[in-house]
């Protein structure tokens, strides 16, 4: 596991990064943005995204009216007599959805710009600079553990 720490005009934010072999057993693969509002779960395949809303339901609600959200409550939790296990100190949490269905194979919406872009029918969602820069810090994860020190990213990491 690594931990990025950014530095932002809002203050420091911190991510971790953790990659599980064989990982589909146990909750597939996405990356998660934690704040003090809510924990986002992002991933290419539909099924591993969603949001988990901290707090109270009413501040959640407007975002759910305005069609930004979904609202998808965990499915209970069972003993084998059927009974469902009381596991929540207060209300179930909060999750949602993403409207729009989004279905398609991992990958394919990138596939999709990059040979639209390439007939000129479209410009790129992320061009190769910053696509790699945002790759960047995922290869210097092993570098940093071997050396068991912190590594500050200069230009010179970032660049291609």
């Amino acid at each position: 596991m690594a931990v990025l720490e950014y530095e932002t005009p809002q203050g420091s934010v911190r991510a971790s990064q953790q990659v599980v072999a064989a990982s589909a057993g146990i909750g597939g693969y996405y990356e998660s943005f934690m704040g003090t509002q809510g924990t986002i779960n992002l991933s290419e395949a539909a099924a591993y995204t969603s949001i988990a809303g901290h707090g109270n339901h009413e501040s959640w609600d407007n975002l759910v009216q305005r069609g930004f959200l979904k609202a998808a409550y965990p499915p209970p939790k069972y003993k084998s007599n059927g009974e469902v296990i009381p596991c929540y100190t207060t209300r179930p949490p909060l999750v949602f959805d993403l409207p729009g269905g989004f279905n398609k194979p991992p990958h394919q919406p990138h596939l999709e710009n990059f040979f639209a872009a390439i007939r000129g029918e479209a410009t790129l969602n992320c061009d190769a600079r910053r696509a790699f820069a945002s790759e960047a810090p995922m290869h210097w994860v092993n570098p940093s553990a071997r050396s068991r020190q912190a590594i500050t990213f200069t230009d010179e990491h970032l660049a291609a």
